[in-house]
C-alpha cells in the first residue's frame, strides 16, 4: 500500500491507522449506547436484569466481553475490533449462521439483533457459556437465536437437529482445539482434511475462519501434552490451506490479532473437491489482541 505519492506506507503506520479508526468508531458507538441506556433507565426491571447478565459477562475469557444495553448487544473494544473485520465477510442478506465455539454467544446475538438473521445458532463445549448465551437470548426475546451444548462432531453427524446446514459458519480462535482436542472435549481429529470435510458438510455458502494454525502459536495447554505421533500430523499453514482447498475456495482477507483471517467459499452447486486458490499467508498483522 502507498500513500498516493508512490511511496509505500510503513506497516507500523498502517496498523496505527487501523487502530485509530477502530478507537474513533468505538467511541461513537459508546456514546450511542449511553444514550440508549439513559432512555431505558425508567424501566427499572429491565435495567436490573441487564445488570445481572452483564456481571456474568465479565468472567474469563475477557476478549469475549460484551454488555446488554437497552436491548442492544454492545461489544467490548477487542470484540468490536474483531467484529469490524469478521462482519465484512458476511453475505447480504444473512439467512442462517452457525458459530462454532461461540463462548457467550456475541456473534450469534449480533447476527440476530443487528442483522436480523432469522436462524442464528451457537455451539460450545463449555456448558456455563451456553447457559449465559441462552439467558441473554431469552432476555432479548430472540426467537431466531439458539445455543447448544454440542461439538462439531455432533452437529456434522446430524445438521438438521441443530437447524443446519448453514449459509455461514464462523470459527474464530477454536481451530487448534478441533485438531488437538481440549480439556473440555476429548475429541481430537489430528487431521486437517477431516475437520474441513465436516465443516463443508454443514456449510452451504462460506466458512469464516481465524485461528492458531502453526505449532509456534499453540498454547501451553496443548504443547504440554502433544501426542508422540505428532510427527505424522503436520500442523503448518501449508497443510491447513491445502486441506481447506479440497473443499473450499480460500481467500486470505486480513488478520485478527496475529492470526490470519480467511473467507472460504463453497463451490456453487457442488461439494466436490477443488484446488486451492492461494496458499500464501502474509506474516504481517493487525494490532495484537
Amino acid at each position: 500500500m502507498d500513500n498516493g505519492n508512490g511511496i509505500p506506507t510503513p506497516d507500523w503506520l498502517r496498523r496505527a491507522g487501523v487502530r485509530a479508526r477502530s478507537m474513533i468508531g468505538y467511541a461513537r458507538f459508546q456514546r450511542e449506547c449511553r444514550d440508549r441506556h439513559t432512555r431505558a433507565v425508567a424501566d427499572a426491571p429491565s435495567v436490573s436484569a441487564e445488570r445481572e447478565l452483564n456481571q456474568r459477562m465479565r468472567d474469563y475469557p475477557h476478549n469475549h466481553y460484551y454488555r446488554l444495553v437497552a436491548g442492544h448487544v454492545v461489544p467490548g473494544f477487542k470484540l468490536y475490533e474483531r467484529l469490524r473485520f469478521v462482519a465484512r465477510a458476511y453475505p447480504e442478506p444473512l439467512h442462517s449462521f452457525l458459530d462454532i465455539g461461540c463462548c457467550r454467544g456475541f456473534y450469534v446475538l449480533d447476527a440476530a439483533v443487528r442483522l436480523g438473521c432469522p436462524r442464528a445458532v451457537g455451539i460450545d463445549v463449555h456448558e456455563p457459556f451456553v447457559a449465559t448465551a441462552r439467558d441473554a437470548a431469552c432476555y432479548l426475546a430472540l426467537d431466531g437465536a439458539a445455543f447448544h451444548f454440542a461439538s462439531l462432531e455432533q452437529v456434522s453427524a446430524d445438521p438438521e437437529k441443530f437447524g443446519g446446514p448453514f449459509q455461514v459458519v464462523l470459527l474464530i480462535g477454536t481451530y487448534h482445539y478441533l485438531f488437538w482436542g481440549s480439556g473440555l472435549c476429548s475429541t481430537a481429529y489430528y487431521n486437517h482434511e477431516e475437520i474441513f470435510r465436516r465443516l463443508a458438510s454443514i456449510c452451504t455458502d462460506r466458512l469464516i475462519i481465524s485461528g492458531r494454525i502453526t505449532m509456534d502459536r499453540l498454547p501451553r495447554v496443548i504443547t504440554g501434552r502433544l501426542p508422540e505421533r505428532q510427527g505424522d500430523m503436520p500442523y503448518t499453514a501449508q497443510a491447513f490451506l491445502q486441506s481447506a482447498g479440497k473443499f473450499f475456495g480460500v481467500r486470505h482477507v486480513g488478520h485478527l490479532g496475529v492470526d490470519p483471517l480467511f473467507v472460504m467459499s463453497k463451490p456453487a452447486g457442488s461439494t466436490r473437491e477443488r484446488p486451492l486458490v492461494s496458499a500464501a499467508v502474509p506474516t504481517r498483522s493487525l494490532p495484537s489482541r
